[in-house]
C-alpha cells in the first residue's frame, strides 16, 4: 500500500595538489621511444603544466544587489517612512514612474518603505530567479509586512569608492508576494514580523560571466588561446545544433568559459576540473600519468583529488574509474562513481543510487552527481529513493527530479493561490509534509 508524500514547494579552489607525474623516457635509440611498451622512469611532478598553474578562477562569488521600494496591501501595519536617503531615492523612482500624490502613498497605513536585498549566484543566466529578502529600516514604525506585496524594484551592486557609497547598474528587479514567518507573533520577536521572503521574486537581467583570469608573468594572446584550445578539447556543448567549446579567450588576460549543463548544479567543481586540464602533454605522457592515477585512486587518502584529475581527463579515464567503483572501499567507490557520473558515464547510477541510500555523508553529493547524468535511469533511480525512510533522501531525489524533469507526472503539482505549488507524491515508506521556504 503506498502512502501520501506531501511537499511544499515555494515558487521559486584552492588548488588541488595531485601526485601528477611527467614521461622520462629511457636513454636509448629513437626507435624505443615509439615503443608503447618501453622502459619509463619515475614522474617528474614539476614537468606536468595544468590549466591553475597559467590561471586562477574568476567570477566564482555571489554577487550581492540592493534597492528599495514600496510595499502595498498591508492592513493598517505600514507606517510613512521618516526623512531619509532612501525615502528620498523611493520618491524619485515614484516620479519617474508617475505615481500621483507619492508622498501621500507614503503616508497611507496599507503602505510600507521595503529595503530588498538579494545574491545573485555565480554562472546565473539572464531570466534565472532567486530569492529575496525585504526588510523595514530600522527607525521605521511599519509594525508588520505580513500580506504585503512588493511593487517592481530594481536591484543593484553598491560599494564604498573614496568613503562614499558608488552604485553600478541594475543586475536584477524583484517584486513579489512578502512571505513573513507563519508562526511570527507580535509577542514575539517584533522584527520577526518586519522582515520577510519573497521567493524566487528576483530575476537576473543579463548572464553573469565567470572564467580564467591568466596570472601575471604568463599574460599572452598565446597563452590565452592555448588554455582555451586546452579547455574546449575536454568539455564542449551544443548551441542551436552548433557544437562549440566552452572557452573564449577575450584577451591576453581573461577567458571567458560558458556553463557546461552537467555542472549547472555543482559549479565549484566545474571550475576544479577545469583547472586540473594539462595543458600541453604527449600522448605518451598522458598514458604513463593515466597509470600513475589509477594507483593513487585506489589510496584512500589521495582518491578524492585523484578522481578530479581523471576526470579532467574525460573518457579516456572511464576504464579506470570504472574499475574503482567496483573496490570494496565506499570511500573509493564514491569519488570514482561521482567521476564518471560527470563524464556523463550511465554505469555510475547505481552507485550512486546505493550510495545516496547507505552513506548519509556522501548523500547530497551522490544525489547532485546522479542529476547531472543524461540518462533516463536516473529518473529512474530518483523515483525509487523517493521510497526511503530518510526524510532527506526523499526531499533530495524530489528536488533533483523536479530540477531534471519538472513535467515528470510522479512529482506533479498544482499551483495554489499564485503563491506556492503543492506535489503529492507516492510512496511506500511512512506519510511525509515536507515545506521548503
Amino acid at each position: 500500500m503506498t502512502r501520501p508524500f506531501l511537499v511544499l514547494q515555494t515558487t521559486l579552489a584552492s588548488r588541488l595538489i595531485t601526485a601528477a607525474s611527467s614521461l622520462m623516457l629511457c636513454f636509448g635509440c629513437a626507435s624505443k621511444m615509439q615503443q608503447p611498451n618501453g622502459p619509463l622512469t619515475e614522474y617528474d611532478p614539476d614537468s606536468l603544466q595544468l590549466v591553475e598553474d597559467l590561471c586562477r578562477p574568476w567570477g566564482l562569488k555571489y554577487d550581492r544587489v540592493d534597492g528599495v521600494s514600496l510595499v502595498v496591501g498591508l492592513a493598517g501595519t505600514g507606517s510613512d517612512p521618516p526623512p531619509s536617503a532612501e525615502r528620498d531615492s523611493l520618491l524619485t523612482e515614484m516620479k519617474v514612474r508617475d505615481v500621483d500624490k507619492p508622498n501621500q502613498v507614503l503616508a497611507s497605513k496599507a503602505t510600507a518603505l521595503g529595503l530588498v536585498s538579494g545574491f545573485i549566484p555565480p554562472g546565473a543566466r539572464k531570466g534565472d530567479r532567486f530569492d529575496i529578502e525585504v526588510f523595514v529600516p530600522r527607525k521605521s514604525e511599519t509594525s508588520s509586512l505580513r500580506g504585503g506585496w512588493l511593487l517592481l524594484a530594481r536591484l543593484r551592486e553598491y560599494a564604498m569608492v573614496k568613503n562614499r557609497i558608488a552604485s553600478g547598474r541594475v543586475l536584477a528587479h524583484a517584486e513579489g508576494d512578502v512571505l513573513v514567518d507563519a508562526i511570527a507573533e507580535a509577542g514575539d520577536d517584533p522584527m520577526m514580523l518586519t522582515r520577510g521572503r519573497i521567493l524566487g521574486g528576483g530575476v537576473v537581467l543579463d548572464d553573469r560571466r565567470i572564467g580564467l583570469g591568466i596570472r601575471d608573468g604568463y599574460r599572452s594572446v598565446k597563452t590565452s588561446i592555448r588554455v582555451s584550445d586546452a579547455v574546449n578539447e575536454r568539455f564542449h556543448m551544443y548551441s542551436n545544433g552548433r557544437k562549440q567549446g566552452v572557452a573564449k579567450p577575450k584577451d591576453d588576460n581573461f577567458i571567458e568559459l560558458l556553463v557546461h549543463p552537467s555542472y549547472r548544479e555543482n559549479l565549484v567543481r566545474y571550475m576544479r576540473v577545469i583547472r586540473n586540464i594539462s595543458v600541453r602533454e604527449t600522448p605518451i605522457q598522458r598514458a604513463a600519468r593515466m597509470r600513475s592515477l589509477r594507483d593513487r585512486l585506489f589510496d584512500p587518502p589521495t582518491a578524492a583529488l585523484t578522481a578530479i584529475q581523471l576526470e579532467a581527463m574525460g573518457q579516456e579515464a572511464v576504464p579506470t574509474l570504472r574499475e574503482a567503483m567496483q573496490s570494496g572501499n565506499p570511500e573509493i567507490r564514491f569519488y570514482a562513481a561521482e567521476a564518471l557520473a560527470y563524464i556523463n558515464e550511465p554505469s555510475a547510477a547505481d552507485a550512486l543510487a546505493e550510495l545516496a541510500r547507505q552513506e548519509p555523508a556522501f548523500r547530497w553529493r551522490a544525489l547532485t552527481a546522479l542529476g547531472a547524468l543524461e540518462d533516463l535511469s536516473a529518473q529512474e533511480h530518483f523515483v525509487e529513493l523517493m521510497d526511503e525512510e530518510s526524510a532527506e533522501t526523499r526531499y533530495g531525489a524530489f528536488r533533483m527530479l523536479r530540477k531534471i524533469s519538472p513535467d515528470d507526472p510522479v512529482i506533479d503539482g498544482q499551483l495554489i493561490g499564485g503563491r506556492f505549488h503543492l506535489h503529492k507524491v507516492r510512496s511506500l515508506a511512512q506519510p511525509l509534509v515536507h515545506v521548503s521556504k
